[in-house]
């Protein structure tokens, strides 16, 4: 009996929340896109009169979306060697408010729908009898029940951990609602993997992807560096042959955080190359 061909995953783009999301919906809507996540780093933004705007802003543009970033507040870093103790849920002292931070925005996307909701947890210690790690995982625990209890899945936005921390964290907290956004440019610029051995290593529990480039870490810098989506080191190729292979039915979305022209640019150019990437890939199940 043959199988059914799988969905092919449609590429979206991530959109940051601001006071002109409705403009940023129709720029993106007017380039081709139709879906994507979105990312709130304000929590300010959480307000019932802005919730409105933004419900009328999706009903005009069409967008659906896959899952929503949660930042958190509090000062923080991404850059070497402070993002080791500023990060997510690792510091002490902003633990109790970012868990409430994280919670306000699942509400927020439940609110509108989104089946999931993600945040970078923070470079958690790989040792699972750390002290520190026990109490991140508690932390989680909370989090992923508020999500379960929402019907909406929580979900790691990946490049902080090792992939092996991660999926044994995974395993350890034992909430079927609890899963990946695969980000391979995290990987790439802070050293911690190869995306693609990391998407194997984590397979089980992929349930969204970002699609973002970079490179590992070069010479004395201990960070790489984001590129355009082909430019970098990840092998998008290889990713979605892999993505494929393990049944993945998800969409993609684009992380650019540039701003300008370019970012326009930036955005179309990979839409196409990942578009033509996924019909050649996924299509040849609909071709058989």
């Amino acid at each position: 009996m043959q199988e059914k061909p799988l969905h092919k995953p449609r590429i979206g783009v991530l959109i940051q929340l601001s006071e002109h999301i409705k403009s940023d919906l129709c720029q993106l809507a007017r380039m081709g896109f139709s879906t994507g996540q979105l990312a709130c780093e304000d929590q300010s933004l959480y307000q019932p009169e802005y919730l409105e705007m933004l419900r009328q802003a999706i009903r005009e543009t069409g967008f659906t979306f896959q899952a929503m970033y949660c930042g958190w507040s509090g000062y923080h870093t991404y850059s070497y060697p402070d993002m080791y103790h500023t990060l997510g849920l690792v510091p002490e002292d902003k633990r109790e408010r970012r868990i409430q931070d994280v919670m306000r925005g699942i509400d927020f996307a439940s609110q509108l729908g989104i089946p999931a909701a993600l945040t970078h947890v923070g470079f958690v210690p790989d040792n699972p009898l750390d002290p520190v790690y026990l109490r991140i995982a508690a932390a989680l625990r909370e989090i992923s029940a508020y999500a379960g209890n929402r019907g909406m899945r929580f979900l790691f936005e990946t490049g902080d951990m090792l992939p092996v921390t991660l999926k044994e964290l995974i395993r350890s907290l034992r909430d079927p609602w609890i899963g990946v956004n695969l980000d391979p440019a995290n990987f790439l610029t802070n050293g911690r993997a190869n995306p693609l051995d990391a998407l194997r290593m984590l397979s089980p529990y992929v349930w969204a992807v970002h699609a973002k480039d970079g490179t590992y870490p070069v010479g004395d810098s201990p960070k790489g560096e984001e590129r355009p989506i082909g430019q970098g080191q990840a092998d998008f190729p290889a990713l979605i042959r892999e993505l494929h292979r393990m049944g993945y039915t998800g969409d993609i979305a684009i992380e650019n955080e540039m701003d300008g022209p370019e970012r326009e640019n930036q955005l179309l150019a990979a839409k196409q190359y990942l578009t033509q990437l996924v019909n050649e890939i996924y299509g040849a199940d609909h071709e058989q």
